[in-house]
């Protein structure tokens, strides 16, 4: 564990992620672009205390896609607890844990495939880093 903290803007928590992600996946990230990775993700909305348990499909610095069995609603404001690797691709290594809140930007019906696909972006506030 790194200890809990602050990041004292929204270019910090945005600048910590991408350094993660690119560390994590040996790609370089352009803004605004997203990386396939899958993070370990918890959800909640704020109001609500089921927690939804699911793994990211793409993230970039402002957002990120998954799957998840619980449907949502655009505008529904998230909790999110982000486990992203810290260590090497694929290896059993500790976690980054981001605490923040994002906002669903659209849902996705998956046809024939069980779940609902979420797109949701991060909200321009300090997140908690353990």
């Amino acid at each position: 564990m790194l200890g809990d903290r602050y990041a004292t803007s929204i270019g910090e928590q945005k600048a910590l992620l991408k350094h993660s992600l690119v560390e994590s996946t040996r790609i370089l990230m352009p803004s605004e672009r997203r990386v396939k990775t899958r993070c370990g993700i918890l959800l909640r909305r704020a109001e609500d205390q089921v927690i939804v348990t699911s793994d990211t499909d793409n993230m970039s610095d402002e957002g990120f896609y998954c799957k998840s069995e619980q449907p949502f609603s655009p505008g529904d404001r998230l909790e999110c607890d982000l486990f992203v690797p810290t260590g090497r691709l694929y290896s059993d290594g500790p976690n980054l844990v981001l605490h923040g809140c994002a906002r669903v930007l659209r849902i996705e019906v998956r046809g024939l495939e069980p779940g609902f696909g979420i797109t949701c972006e991060f909200e321009d506030q300090p997140v908690t880093v353990e």
